[in-house]
């Protein structure tokens, strides 16, 4: 009969109190920055429906190989070249297959890897709207 065991982990964390004055500043910064965010997701949904009303139009006309083959629309800002880019194919690497039909350990397929150090940037998390369960906030 198999003995049983108990494990036990204990995590320590800290809190770090801000002074009232940094809180009020950050406090400003980040609502601007949910407002830019906000302003940015309302753009992006705007683009959304032009592009499709741009694919209707062709659509309509009949011309929509013209707009798969590339054409270029001149506008009072300057020539604007339209395409449609049609989705293609993915290649994905296949560790495990690599590691059996050629026999290589865990160790010898990691020594292929090159490491790079990626650079240091900020992330700013902001809550989610329930209606946004598809969408990535933390660019």
């Amino acid at each position: 009969m198999p003995k049983l065991s108990t494990t036990t982990s204990v995590t320590t964390t800290s809190e770090v109190e801000l002074s009232p004055k940094l809180k009020l500043l950050l406090k400003a910064k980040l609502e601007e920055f949910a407002g830019l965010r906000a302003e940015k997701k309302a753009t992006k949904l705007k683009e959304d429906k032009i592009k499709l009303e741009v694919e209707t139009l062709f659509s309509d006309a009949g011309e929509y190989n013209a707009l798969v083959a590339g054409v270029t629309v001149d506008t009072s800002i300057g020539p604007i070249p339209l395409k449609e880019v049609i989705g293609g194919t993915k290649k994905t690497f296949q560790k495990k297959l690599l590691m059996t039909r050629h026999k290589l350990t865990v160790p010898q397929v990691e020594a292929l890897y090159k490491t790079t150090p990626k650079a240091d940037y900020l992330s700013i998390s902001l809550p989610r709207d329930p209606e946004d369960k598809d969408d990535d906030d933390s660019e």
